[in-house]
């Protein structure tokens, strides 16, 4: 067991400090926030975070499997210190697995994975952001008075650093949404002969008829070098903007066949999209492949309603 002196202490906290805000990713800030505390909390074997978004709660970040399977055995029967710390500004603590009776499912479950003790410590977060530490012993009795007041000033370190990662990924995917449609927008005006507004209204029109995000379509005409005009419901309202009036219908197809086909192949290449990022980003990867399965059932059931009676 770690024997702080305050030197040690002053040492550790400024070196956490420094860790934590060299950090320039939310999946990183978080991984090392798990990590370190296992190395700054007195009786940590294991630790993993606990984040509350979507009406859902999990573990983006773990030191090993031990602490993710603990985590996900109070998620799975709806009790434990962490969803309670989640909720409340306070520290829980387990001493003894095998005598806690506040919550006596997830602590028999925690028994049988091999944690004999926990400590549960909630992040506070003035923008929204639900979540706790939770830190695991295979020991019984792991974690004192010391530990309880080390996790406190680390959870305030771990607080601040993931409100500036917070904050810094949110900057930075606005700026890149941004950036992605005014790319969608100068590929329209030249391939169609639109203004500026004229390729964004219809940018946004075809969004909200093919159901999909304005971001992802996007990223549908930047990035997967799909062209609009392939996209036949695209170069259809295109050309009645750009006044002309011999595209629209020219080969005789329905045009709820003609949108149906093209909601298929926008859905489709969203789900390739997120699948994509789903393999490049461990952080986000869950939300990715979530993501990705309802734009390919979105693509199962507009093609259903593409096809001929």
């Amino acid at each position: 067991m770690h024997d702080w002196s305050e030197m040690d202490l002053a040492q550790m906290f400024a070196q956490t400090a420094k860790v934590l805000a060299a950090q320039d990713s939310f999946g990183g800030t978080i991984e090392d926030i798990v990590a370190m505390a296992v190395a700054v909390v007195p009786g940590a074997e294991t630790a993993g975070l606990t984040l509350a978004r979507n009406g859902r709660v999990e573990t983006p970040a773990a030191t090993d499997q031990l602490a993710i399977a603990c985590d996900v055995a109070q998620y799975e029967t709806g009790e434990g210190p962490c969803l309670d710390a989640v909720w409340d500004d306070r520290v829980l603590r387990v001493d003894d697995m095998s005598k806690e009776v506040r919550w006596p499912k997830f602590a028999e479950r925690a028994s049988r994975l091999g944690a004999c003790s926990m400590m549960a410590c909630h992040l506070s977060s003035e923008r929204g952001c639900l979540s706790a530490l939770n830190l695991y012993s295979r020991t019984p009795n792991s974690f004192t008075e010391q530990s309880r007041s080390l996790a406190l000033v680390f959870a305030t370190h771990a607080t601040i650093a993931l409100e500036s990662a917070r904050l810094e990924t949110d900057l930075r995917a606005a700026v890149e949404t941004r950036q992605g449609i005014g790319q969608a927008v100068g590929i329209l005006m030249e391939r169609h002969h639109l203004t500026a507004k004229q390729g964004f209204d219809l940018l946004v029109r075809t969004s909200q008829k093919l159901n999909v995000k304005l971001r992802d379509l996007a990223d549908i005409v930047v990035t997967t070098g799909l062209d609009p005009a392939q996209t036949r419901d695209l170069a259809q309202l295109a050309a009645r903007e750009a006044g002309n009036r011999t595209a629209g219908g020219a080969d005789g197809q329905r045009p709820d066949a003609v949108a149906g086909r093209a909601a298929v192949e926008a859905h489709q290449a969203i789900a390739a999209l997120h699948e994509d990022r789903a393999a490049t980003s461990r952080s986000a990867a869950q939300e990715h492949d979530r993501q990705a399965a309802e734009h390919r059932r979105a693509a199962e059931a507009a093609l259903d309603e593409a096809a001929p009676d």
